[in-house]
């Protein structure tokens, strides 16, 4: 390391030791404040529809689009040669 970084490592230890004097806490440094990490739950955030909603979305999946649409019983001729 050079002069300088010797230095800095120097005034940032006299700087922490004097910042644990004063009463500042530092999670990283102290033993007492060894607590176990939170254990992770993974739950199913997505909202679960009610029974009312299930048997709409039923309903409106049980109707086809055939039964709204009418055959068409329509010819339509197509006159050739316009040009």
């Amino acid at each position: 390391m050079s002069k300088s970084q010797k230095m800095k490592k120097q005034q940032d230890q006299l700087r922490l030791q004097q910042m644990m004097e004063a009463g500042l806490k530092i999670e990283g440094l102290s033993q007492d404040s060894e607590q176990k990490p939170r254990k992770v739950v993974y739950s199913n955030k997505k909202k679960q529809p009610n029974k009312q909603r299930a048997v709409q979305i039923e309903a409106e999946q049980s109707t086809k689009v055939e039964d709204f649409i009418e055959p068409v019983k329509e010819v339509v001729k197509i006159k050739e040669g316009l040009s």
